[in-house]
């Protein structure tokens, strides 16, 4: 709330922050920190319960986790004690994701350097050092598999038809989200 009533007036709450405080002081942050414009990640207050941070560019992506830690550290919900909903009103999301333009662009860039690799008739292709599309036969049928040592990825599937599907990009898109050299791959994509 943005007022509280102390000792029989309404008083206003110097600890609350509107999602339009929320907006600005992430872009300032960002800008300060790490040298992100509004050209990298666009930050919008949405509604008076949630703030968008959509990514841009790949100076962005390359700061994603730094990104989500500040959205997380200024969302606040709260959550019923015991069957865990959340519950209604008062609650301040904050929502991090890829600029839909920026996401086409990024997964056009992948699929082309797949397709690169597989017309250099190499057995695996290696995006990165880390991150291996392996064919492997799946009962007669010819499936690619995307290895990674990263821990805690979640990937819809880590199996696919071909090597540059569309599952296949997201996957390695959520990867890059999460991985610690993500400016280095993204260098050549």
């Amino acid at each position: 709330m943005k007022y509280q009533l102390k000792e029989g007036k309404l008083v206003l709450d110097e600890s609350y922050e509107t999602t339009k405080d929320i907006s600005v002081f992430i872009s300032s942050k960002l800008k300060k920190e790490y040298g992100l414009t509004n050209r990298d990640v666009s930050v919008r207050k949405r509604d008076v319960y949630a703030v968008n941070i959509s990514i841009k560019t790949d100076k962005g992506l390359a700061h994603f986790k730094e990104i989500k830690n500040i959205a997380t550290s200024k969302q606040k919900i709260d959550y019923d004690k015991f069957s865990g909903d959340i519950l209604s009103g008062g609650n301040t999301f904050v929502k991090v994701s890829l600029d839909w333009k920026y996401s086409k662009e990024l997964g056009a860039r992948i699929k082309e350097r797949i397709t690169s690799l597989m017309n250099d008739n190499k057995e695996n292709y290696k995006i990165y050092k880390d991150i291996i599309i392996i064919p492997v036969n799946d009962g007669g049928v010819d499936k690619y598999r995307l290895s990674t040592k990263l821990k805690n990825v979640y990937t819809a599937s880590r199996m696919s038809e071909t090597p540059h599907d569309s599952i296949m990009v997201e996957n390695i898109i959520s990867i890059l989200k999460e991985h610690p050299n993500t400016k280095d791959i993204l260098k050549t994509l």
